[in-house]
């Protein structure tokens, strides 16, 4: 294999490793019914009494039986790496009972005359299915050792140097037999492989290969990819595609503009609390985007596993937040003018932890540059438990729209539970919080903080992230984000790994309007 791409070599062997039990499990499948046929065939076409006929059947009853319990085995998913051995043992050695019963009776007449040798030619050839060289090359030479065995261990003294040369000769047939069953395999393999290559030149732009699928929402799918480019250098990623069926809906074009949005902007950032663009394309008329693979878990399962932070873990995720808020609301185009970029959508799941507890923020799905021509004129995009009094209001928002929702996300991160329950616009447009509402032994201090965030009128509210930050960097004693914060992150990610995942597919961000309020929970995906 070419060294330019050693990950789609081992994608390939993982795939075959992994397809060993539903290999075995059709070999099981034919075996056991040629036996069955086998059995009936001697029941009903025998012309002997059933004094000899049954001896004929109990022949065949050992590998029915086991053919029978393998798959039920395999069906209920035991299988061990051993298991195609043992079975192609017991499949080459199905026809030594019947040719040692033969060669018992007809002596040397049934050595030079039986056909069955034919038959351990075809279950010799029958084993390149399972694509594995050494197991055909053993059932050659098994099948051949058993033939000589039995043939010379019951009439060998009654051979002519002659029928012993023709004995040897179909051994000799039978192993080469083995041989080509293993040349077989060697080169459907190769065949695999040689095909993996091609259609890696070709997919997701020849550079990602993808791997397992971590998840999916109404508009797109994401899996977990290895960045492998020419020279064999690997990175792993994660890559976002669009479904196929976005481009014939209605909306698709929009959604279709949002995804390429989310793409530019995101290459467009590049700081260390902010999940980063690598790159993007199209394959076969489906979007396509490479991000940094952050190794950790959502903000959302770190809650669901562990329940509310520590007040010096709040606001180390908050002062994490408040720089990469501060960070993008600052963007500038090209020309020097202010983006005006806000991200609508800041929410526990969007929040990326570490195993090493670095928050970075992610899905820019839904962000907007208010200055620019909008894609969704009219429309509120965003989680609706995350959404300031403004976005439901169709009011004109800036930064401080993510800034309520940063508040929102530590007061969940304080309480345990998000502020907003009933899930109704008029909930968020409404609602006045107030700062009594936040657990007592929160520090003062914090929890002026919050409050200030989740104050109803933008001009109430902290007016830039940075000094969010500042306020969260001047606590003190218990309550000081570092260096303790990272540390009790890193801690609440490996216990919210070591359980199985419980995070639900994502959907789709949707419009969030008065006239038509989401009835779900909504992210882009």
């Amino acid at each position: 294999m070419a060294a330019t791409a050693p990950a789609a070599q081992r994608l390939l062997h993982a795939h075959l490793a992994a397809g060993s039990a539903e290999r075995e499990r059709f070999i099981a499948i034919v075996f056991f019914a040629l036996t069955s046929l086998a059995l009936v065939a001697v029941a009903a076409f025998a012309p002997e009494g059933y004094d000899v006929v049954l001896p004929q059947m109990l022949l065949f009853a050992p590998p029915f039986a086991y053919h029978a319990a393998l798959l039920v085995a395999l069906r209920r998913g035991w299988f061990h790496p051993i298991v195609p051995w043992l079975d192609a043992i017991v499949q080459t050695s199905t026809l030594a009972a019947p040719y040692y019963m033969l060669v018992r009776a007809g002596g040397i007449d049934a050595v030079t005359e039986s056909s069955i040798r034919v038959g351990w030619v075809a279950l010799v050839g029958a084993s390149a299915m399972r694509a594995s060289p050494r197991i055909s090359l053993a059932s050659g030479v098994l099948a051949a050792g058993e033939l000589l065995a039995i043939s010379l261990g019951l009439a060998g003294d009654q051979l002519t140097s002659q029928q012993h040369a023709q004995l040897y000769l179909s051994a000799a047939f039978i192993v080469v037999a083995g041989g080509a069953s293993a040349s077989a395999a060697i080169y459907v393999v190769r065949q695999a492989d040689a095909a993996l290559r091609a259609v890696r030149e070709q997919d997701l732009m020849g550079k990602y290969l993808l791997h397992e699928r971590l998840g999916a929402g109404g508009m797109a799918e994401v899996f977990r990819a290895t960045y492998s480019p020419e020279g064999g250098f690997e990175k792993a990623v994660v890559v976002k595609r669009v479904l196929p069926e976005i481009a014939s809906r209605t909306d698709g074009e929009r959604f279709l503009a949002m995804f390429r949005e989310e793409a530019s902007l995101g290459a467009s950032l590049a700081h260390p609390n902010v999940v980063q663009v690598l790159d993007a394309g199209t394959f076969r008329d489906r979007y396509v985007v490479a991000m940094e693979l952050v190794d950790g878990a959502s903000l959302a399962r770190v809650l669901r596993r562990g329940g509310a932070l520590p007040a010096f873990a709040v606001a180390y995720v908050g002062a994490e937040l408040a720089a990469a808020l501060d960070y993008i609301h600052a963007r500038v185009d090209r020309d020097g003018t202010s983006l005006q970029l806000v991200h609508r959508d800041v929410n526990p799941p969007n929040v990326l932890v570490s195993r090493l507890g670095e928050i970075k923020l992610s899905d820019f799905g839904v962000a907007h540059a208010v200055n620019r021509a909008s894609l969704d004129a009219g429309r509120v995009y965003g989680k609706l438990g995350y959404l300031a009094p403004e976005q439901v209001d169709g009011s004109a928002i800036d930064g401080r729209a993510d800034l309520f929702a940063l508040g929102l996300v530590l007061y969940e991160l304080a309480v345990g539970a998000p502020l907003f329950r009933g899930r109704s616009v008029d909930e968020v447009a409404d609602f006045r919080v107030i700062e009594a509402e936040l657990p007592a032994e929160l520090p003062p201090a914090l929890a002026r903080l919050i409050a200030d965030l989740l104050a109803a009128r933008p001009g109430d509210r902290p007016a830039r992230g940075t000094v969010v930050r500042d306020r969260l960097l001047a606590l003190a004693g218990d309550a000081a984000p570092y260096p303790a914060g990272q540390a009790e992150l890193a801690r609440r990610v490996r216990e919210a790994l070591a359980d199985p995942p419980a995070e639900s597919a994502a959907t789709p961000a949707t419009p969030a309007t008065r006239d038509t309020p989401p009835t779900a929970a909504t992210k882009l995906l």
